[in-house]
């Protein structure tokens, strides 16, 4: 794209293209957001879309026909920042979009010379003047929208001054350029960025900082923790309760090959008015209060049958030709409720069908301000259920609130006003919640429905969290930016081979594996994992040890019955507080005292053994004299032992003759 301006010299986006892990909060919509490179001339790079291309010119020359060209480069960037991150026509712009064009994408990616910075909101403001000049109709919002804009060019200074909002791409050119690099320069380029790759990890984590999901940079992807996903039964009984989906399928099968629709793209009344009783919804049609009949005219008025039709558009189940609807792309899965169908329905809503907009609506008394960042937060609350479980729908109320305030300065509003809207807002979250429920994605409970002053009901308390389908949705859509393992994958393997695999996976994802495997043969399970623990290596061993003993104290009789796991039974006697570390009574058999003491580093380390059980296993003697006895066992089991008491006793003389005894039972090895 080439516009009639150039970006002013001295100011620009940043070098080279760099690619950013997906975020789960804030406005990202994009799960890989692109930075351009600055080193051109003409713009951020050519756009294939002529029609954008062409709106953006006309913007542009609309904005300098009324303000002149001096500052046409921010409005280049502006206009970028729009069609390259969050799509869309470059010449149509919601108060959400502003705020996230100057107070996100500019802060984290932009590199601007400090005289320019209060430059940007003004000219933002500018261009929504100007682009209200050229459409009458959008005038008063774009006015009100101008008018904002010049109010936060503290703000936008500050945010853009704030290094913690910076990219790791921002901050490496930052330092380049702090550093001397002319950026203009393609050799010293080259050079500095092999000295910058040359230093440690941790000098340029304190350049770049550390990426999202704690990962280093070109250290991979954000992970969730490992998760159980339900059984099938489970899913398919999700599946028949999922009200939203049934009703997608018959609509779909309502359509056919296809349907009339009105000038305004909608379905035909006298189809909404047989969709009510076909898709089974609550629709009212013609209602009344007393005696006055409200006629339905619409089937726009036919709140379920027409969020149906629009998820379904949405979701590419059908699609508008001309005045017809007909089947979409992705009509086959609109033969039956499928998980596959599930994953279709659920993308629409990430990437298009907002709840809380679609709700809200034309929004002809601007109520539904709120609802692009309430959708995008709806999101972000299914996300938080995959990773950390259920959660009270009033706090999540509360985090949604709090991003809108970080959102938009609302410091004039009365406070009366900021409350109706924040009660709205919470509506407009449980309503979403609620038709995430028809879909089998959450399960709502513990809502209390409780009438207001006015006699109208609203609720109040509840919980929500993942359904069985849901589990299975939320593992695709979030496997898709972020590192997300399952658990159950080991579970067909024997117990020694289980134990070999798990000892190879990160600590959560072993103990998970286990769990599962455990549950699909609860009355063999222990045996077995006690039969390889026989001929188990200490990460092995280790691992079933702590399983068994999460089964309980009669896992007992188990180890008992298993003459080579004697130190192991003993330790699990007194972990399940049968016995005490007092009852243990080694003294005069050093052997036996070494293998226990060995038994237990194994199972729970050093410092546990040297504190816990070293001088109470030696019996009344006491600790030294079995010091100045076990340096004589052969075998490196005594070595290990010495060396824990050595460095881990609290005791100095006690950790000293541990370490004397070690040399001897070395010198004598040798």
């Amino acid at each position: 794209m080439s516009l009639s301006s150039p970006r002013r010299p001295g100011s620009a986006w940043l070098a080279r293209a760099e690619v950013e892990h997906p975020l789960l909060g804030g406005f990202n919509r994009v799960s890989a957001a692109v930075v351009w490179d600055a080193m051109s001339d003409d713009g951020l790079g050519e756009l294939s879309d002529e029609a954008g291309d062409a709106a953006a010119q006309r913007l542009m020359d609309d904005y300098v026909a009324e303000y002149g060209v001096e500052h046409a480069w921010v409005v280049n960037q502006l206009i970028d920042a729009k069609r390259n991150y969050l799509g869309g026509a470059p010449d149509q712009w919601t108060p959400m979009e502003m705020s996230q064009v100057l107070f996100e994408i500019y802060p984290a990616k932009v590199m601007l010379e400090p005289a320019d910075l209060p430059v940007v909101p003004v000219v933002a403001a500018q261009l929504m003047r100007a682009l209200a000049s050229a459409n009458p109709h959008d005038d008063k919002m774009l006015g009100e929208l101008a008018a904002v804009i010049e109010g936060q060019v503290t703000l936008f200074v500050s945010q853009m001054s704030d290094e913690d909002n910076w990219s790791f791409g921002k901050r490496m050119w930052s330092t380049a350029t702090a550093e001397g690099v002319d950026l203009d320069d393609q050799a010293a380029i080259n050079a500095w960025m092999e000295d910058f790759n040359s230093r440690s990890f941790e000098e340029r984590d304190q350049i770049l900082g550390r990426l999202p999901g704690g990962g280093r940079i070109g250290g991979g992807r954000p992970s969730f923790p490992p998760v159980k996903l339900p059984p099938q039964a489970e899913v398919d009984a999700s599946l028949a309760e999922a009200v939203l989906l049934h009703r997608l399928v018959k609509l779909c099968e309502f359509v056919g090959e296809g349907r009339q629709l009105t000038d305004t793209g909608n379905l035909r009344l006298a189809d909404g008015k047989e969709l009510v009783e076909v898709l089974g919804t609550d629709d009212i049609i013609d209602g009344s209060i007393g005696d006055r009949v409200f006629t339905t005219r619409s089937s726009v008025d036919l709140p379920g049958v027409n969020l149906t039709f629009r998820l379904a558009l949405a979701a590419n189940l059908l699609e508008r030709s001309g005045r017809k609807v007909v089947p979409g792309s992705n009509s086959p899965l609109g033969d039956e409720v499928s998980l596959e169908l599930a994953d279709v329905a659920f993308e629409a809503v990430v990437d298009e069908f907002g709840f809380s907009t679609h709700r809200r609506g034309k929004d002809t008394y601007g109520f539904g301000w709120y609802s692009e960042v309430l959708d995008e937060e709806v999101i972000q609350t299914m996300v938080s259920l995959y990773a950390e479980g259920a959660a009270e729908i009033e706090s999540e109320a509360s985090r949604v609130w709090e991003v809108v305030l970080r959102s938009y300065d609302l410091d004039d509003v009365d406070q009366d006003r900021v409350d109706l809207h924040r009660r709205g807002m919470e509506s407009d979250l449980r309503f979403a919640l609620r038709q995430l429920e028809q879909m089998g994605i959450v399960s709502v409970d513990d809502v209390t429905v409780v009438a207001d002053k006015y006699g109208f009901d609203h609720d109040e308390g509840g919980t929500v969290a993942l359904a069985p389908l849901g589990w299975w949705v939320m593992h695709g859509f979030v496997a898709g930016f972020a590192d997300a393992p399952v658990l159950g994958g080991l579970r067909s393997l024997s117990a020694p081979e289980l134990l070999s695999a798990a000892a190879d996976l990160p600590d959560e994802q072993a103990r998970g594996e286990i769990e599962v495997w455990i549950a699909d043969r609860p009355s063999t399970a222990a045996d077995e994992l006690a039969s390889a623990m026989e001929h188990a290596g200490a990460t092995e061993l280790a691992l079933a040890y702590h399983a068994l003993l999460a089964l309980g104290p009669e896992t007992a009789l188990v180890l008992q019955a298993h003459d080579s796991l004697q130190h192991v039974t003993m330790v699990f006697i007194v972990d399940s507080l049968l016995a005490s570390t007092s009852d243990v009574d080694l003294s005069g058999d050093p052997r036996r005292w070494v293998e226990l003491i060995a038994t237990v580093i194994d199972l729970w380390g050093s410092e546990a053994a040297a504190i816990g059980w070293a001088e109470p296993a030696a019996g009344a003697p006491g600790l030294e004299a079995m010091l100045n006895q076990a340096w004589r066992v052969p075998g490196d089991a005594t070595a290990t032992v010495l060396s824990a008491i050595g460095a881990s006793h609290p005791s100095k003389p006690l950790a000293k003759a541990a370490r004397k005894a070690l040399f001897k039972h070395r010198s004598a090895a040798t």
